[in-house]
């Protein structure tokens, strides 16, 4: 049913949540994108695929590995890769 507002992909949305929000966590974009966790995370890592996104690990380097990393931080891309297109044979 269509209710007359223009429907918004999931994809779109977190990029202007990533736009608006850099240095975001997942779940930080997430409430900002109003969507849930879980499909938060796809779509970064949708937009990672293409370049439009970029995940930045909190790992400081003096912090033993054994220890429970903060969660990474996200940010749009300055310029995201075109999409690829499939390769045909003749």
């Amino acid at each position: 049913m269509a209710t007359g507002t223009p429907q918004t992909s999931t994809r779109d949305r977190i990029l202007v949540a990533l736009l608006a929000h850099p240095g975001s966590t997942a779940r930080q974009l997430a409430r900002a994108a109003e969507l849930g966790e879980s499909t938060a995370a796809k779509a970064l890592a949708a937009r990672e695929k293409t370049g439009a996104a970029i995940r930045e690990p909190h790992q400081p380097p003096d912090q033993p590995r054994s220890r429970r990393a903060p969660p990474a931080t996200w940010r749009a891309s300055r310029q995201p890769r075109p999409p690829q297109l499939a390769r045909t044979t003749c």
